[in-house]
């Protein structure tokens, strides 16, 4: 019976968190990559590891959602590592995260922290068409208008922060000078 229960909790877990620490990639690994500031100097491998990553998000693991997920994410944006269409492609399946059931509550949280990296990213150097930008607006915003969860810290699982990354999110979208007056309006309604 206890080997019953602990193989479907084994299931489960990988089914919602998916591959983290991704196939290849040992946790010891991933902290070896941080310890490196999150350098790689292959571009494919690079964007294929930034892919995986995005399933960590959703981990119950502070270390491996906040400490290597978020933080390497968020290194590679900000450097300008990655082209338009990775971000597209990111950013879509962030979107793809946001509409998931969260019963733990960390992917939706952490997929709108990273999609503030994203817009970050756009406010820099635009990338995004004034549709996709107003698109993402409207996605922010609703998420912001959505949040019910208020959970923040917690000792051992870290930050939920629902509302918190929600406004870092809409935050660098209201920096963007790209917006339209329509597109700051919605920020601030919501």
């Amino acid at each position: 019976m206890q080997k019953t229960l602990i193989v479907l909790l084994l299931i489960f877990t990988s089914s919602v968190f998916g591959a983290c620490p991704p196939q290849g990639q040992t946790r010891q690994s991933l902290q070896a990559l941080k310890a490196t500031k999150f350098v790689m100097t292959d571009p494919v491998a690079r964007t294929a590891l930034a892919q995986d990553l995005l399933d960590c998000l959703s981990d119950p693991d502070p270390v491996m959602r906040d400490g290597i997920a978020y933080s390497a994410l968020a290194e590679w944006m900000r450097a300008d590592d990655f082209d338009a269409a990775t971000l597209r492609t990111m950013r879509d399946a962030l979107y793809t995260q946001l509409d998931r059931r969260d019963e733990i509550g960390f992917g939706r949280p952490f997929a709108a922290l990273v999609l503030s990296e994203v817009a970050r990213t756009d406010r820099i150097r635009a990338w995004m068409t004034p549709g996709e930008r107003a698109a993402m607006v409207e996605k922010a915003a609703n998420y912001v208008a959505a949040v019910r969860d208020y959970r923040g810290f917690d000792d051992k699982q870290g930050w939920r922060h629902g509302v918190a990354h929600g406004a870092d999110w809409l935050m660098q979208l209201a920096m963007n000078p790209a917006l339209s007056r329509s597109d700051t309006d919605r920020i601030l309604t919501a």
